[in-house]
C-alpha cells in the first residue's frame, strides 16, 4: 500500500499542473500552450482546456481516492473506479491525439499518464483481491 500511497501524490501532483494547465489554455485562449495551432478557432481551445481541466479533476480524484485506500484497504473501490475512468480518459486521449495530428511531445504526454493509470488499476486490483 505504500506503492499506492506514492503514485498517488504523482496523481495529484499531475492533477494540479494539468489544471493550471488548463485555466491558462481557457484564459489565455490558447497561448499557454504549445501545441494549439495558430489556427486553432476559440471553439476548439474552450475545449481543449475543458478536456483538460476534466483529466485534472480525474488525477485529482484518484490521487486523493488513492491515498485514502492506501490508509484502510476497504476504501479501495472509488481508487480503482477512478483509475478505470483515467484509463478510459487517457485512451481516448491517444487516439485523438493521433487522429488529430498532435505532436510527439502531446503523444509522449499521453501514454506516460495512461501507463501511470495502468499501474493504478494494477495496484487497485492487488489490495481489491487481498481484502
Amino acid at each position: 500500500q505504500k506503492a499506492i500511497k506514492i503514485i498517488s501524490i504523482i496523481m495529484v501532483a499531475i492533477g494540479f499542473i494539468v489544471g493550471i494547465m488548463s485555466l491558462a489554455n481557457i484564459f489565455t485562449g490558447g497561448a499557454g500552450l504549445a501545441f494549439t495551432s495558430e489556427t486553432a478557432t476559440s471553439a476548439e481551445v474552450l475545449g481543449t482546456g475543458i478536456g483538460l481541466l476534466l483529466v485534472a479533476l480525474v488525477n485529482i480524484l484518484i490521487g486523493f481516492c488513492g491515498l485514502r485506500g492506501a490508509k484502510n484497504a476497504s476504501k479501495i473501490k472509488p481508487f480503482y473506479f477512478f483509475s478505470i475512468v483515467g484509463l478510459l480518459l487517457s485512451a481516448a486521449g491517444i487516439i485523438s491525439g493521433l487522429t488529430q495530428g498532435q505532436g510527439i511531445t502531446a503523444i509522449t504526454s499521453h501514454i506516460v499518464s495512461l501507463l501511470l493509470i495502468i499501474i493504478c488499476v494494477l495496484l487497485a486490483n492487488n489490495v481489491r483481491h487481498q481484502g
